[in-house]
């Protein structure tokens, strides 16, 4: 019964966590275009680069056993990225997550982001490799990103 509750609350977190991720990504994307609207820049002062952009998923080389330590509902809800032409970026491990704006300098995306649960706001930078991996520090935790 203890177990069904569990499984239960963990169901309705993880609904609230991607509710809130998407509630972040529609302000973030609200506040990107009236502060190009105010400045006049509009969209040219967003780099776009095609490898970059569309869904990602963990690599198969990530240590698992670390991952499911510091994330312990992961296998639960997986884990998705998805960095978006128009400048926004949103990624989930399990429950935790961020969302928000990029620009891309060279290898590196480099994110401005806020937590969906702590809503704490900090950079992240990606930068991808010869193979086309994605690699990123999230809570310190190394993760790879592939297609």
């Amino acid at each position: 019964m203890e177990d069904k509750i569990m499984k239960q609350r963990m169901a309705i977190g993880a609904g609230i966590a991607v509710l809130i991720i998407c509630i972040i990504v529609l302000i973030t994307g609200a506040d990107m275009i009236s502060a190009d609207a105010k400045t006049g820049s509009g969209t040219e002062s967003i780099t776009v680069c095609e490898d970059m952009t569309g869904k990602w998923y963990l690599s198969g080389d990530t240590d698992f056993k670390v991952l499911e330590s510091r994330f312990p509902d992961v296998f639960a809800f997986g884990c998705e990225l998805e960095i978006l032409q128009d400048g926004r970026i949103n990624w989930h491990v399990g429950a935790a997550g961020a969302a928000g704006t990029y620009r891309i300098h060279g290898n590196q995306l480099i994110a401005e982001v806020s937590e969906v649960m702590e809503y704490d706001e900090y950079q992240v930078i990606f930068t991808m490799d010869e193979e086309g991996t994605l690699r990123m520090k999230y809570k310190n935790v190394p993760l790879e990103w592939t297609r």
